[in-house]
C-alpha cells in the first residue's frame, strides 16, 4: 500500500521545512509530493525538484489552495493520498495508522481521522471515539487536516477541488467540506477513524468564517443548493454562533449578508 502526502505550501527558497513536518524516523521513509506555489519562475513554467527518490516538489507560478491540492492530485501515483498543508506535524507512527485503518475498512474510499492542537495537545475538536460512517450532514465539519483517500476512487469519479473556495480565492474557504460533499454524492463511502494521526494550528473553518457572513452563504449554496434558506435560519439563529457573531453584526445583518452570499 503506497502512502502519499500532497502537501501544498508557498514560496520555499529552500525545504527544510518538510523536517518540521515529519519525525526523524519518517523523514526518509514518506513518499510526498510538494506543490510549491511561487513567483520564481515563469507563468506557465512547472519547476521539478527531487528531494530523494520518494519527494518530488513542483514549483509553480500560481496562487489557490484548491489549484494546489489539483495540481498534487494530478502528479499523484499512490494508493492512498493524505492531505498536508506545511503546518502540520505528524505522529511517528502516522503510517502504521493509516495503513491498519484502510487494512480494517477494505470498502472506505475515503477515511477521516483526528488531529491535535499543537499548543496544547488537545483535541481540535470533538471527536467520537469510534468508527462511523459520515453522512450528509456532518461532512463539512471535518477539516482538511483529517482527510485521506483512495487515489483511484476520486480519479475514477473525476472529483477534484473546486477551485472558487479556499484560500487564495474569492471565497476564503469551504474547499474541503465542498470536495467530501461530492465524494458523497458520487457514491463513494466515507468513514471516520478515531485515532490521532497529526498536530497542526490550523484554525477551525468555523472561525476563518464567522466574520464573513456572504462566503459562509456562498458555501452553503453550493454545499445544501436545496435547503440554503432553511439552513441560514437555523444557523444564524443558534445561540452559540449568535454568540460569536453578536458584537459586529445584528441577527437581521447577519441573516441578510448570508443570503445574499447564497443568491451569487
Amino acid at each position: 500500500m503506497k502512502i502519499q502526502f500532497l502537501i501544498s505550501t508557498m514560496n520555499r527558497i529552500n525545504f527544510d521545512f518538510l523536517y518540521n513536518i515529519f519525525p526523524e524516523s519518517l523523514i526518509y521513509k514518506i513518499n510526498a509530493i510538494v506543490i510549491n506555489q511561487c513567483n520564481k519562475i515563469n507563468a506557465n513554467d512547472v519547476s521539478v525538484t527531487f528531494c530523494n527518490s520518494n519527494i518530488r516538489i513542483f514549483s509553480v507560478n500560481e496562487i489557490g489552495l484548491s489549484k494546489s491540492r489539483n495540481l498534487a492530485l494530478s502528479y499523484s501515483d499512490a494508493d492512498i493520498c493524505v492531505l498536508c498543508d506545511d503546518d502540520y506535524i505528524y505522529t511517528e507512527n502516522c503510517l502504521e495508522i493509516i495503513t491498519n485503518a484502510y487494512s480494517k475498512l477494505t470498502y472506505a474510499d475515503i477515511i477521516t481521522f483526528q488531529s491535535l492542537n499543537v499548543e496544547n495537545g488537545k483535541p481540535r475538536k470533538k471527536y467520537k471515539n469510534s468508527i462511523f460512517k459520515h453522512s450528509l450532514f456532518n461532512l463539512s465539519s471535518v477539516s482538511s487536516s483529517e482527510i485521506t483517500f483512495k487515489l483511484d476512487s476520486i480519479k475514477n469519479n473525476r472529483l477534484f477541488f473546486d477551485e472558487n473556495y479556499g484560500l487564495g480565492s474569492h471565497n476564503l474557504s469551504g474547499e474541503d467540506g465542498i470536495f467530501l460533499m461530492d465524494a458523497f454524492r458520487s457514491g463513494l463511502k466515507i468513514f471516520h477513524y478515531p485515532e490521532f494521526i497529526l498536530s497542526t494550528t490550523q484554525n477551525s473553518t468555523g472561525y476563518v468564517l464567522i466574520d464573513n457572513p456572504t462566503a459562509r452563504g456562498k458555501i452553503f449554496r453550493r454545499l445544501y443548493p436545496n435547503i440554503l434558506i432553511f439552513l441560514i435560519v437555523i444557523f444564524t439563529s443558534s445561540l452559540r454562533k449568535y454568540s460569536d457573531y453578536k458584537n459586529k453584526f445584528s441577527f437581521f445583518n447577519y441573516f441578510k449578508a448570508m443570503y445574499n452570499g447564497g443568491k451569487k
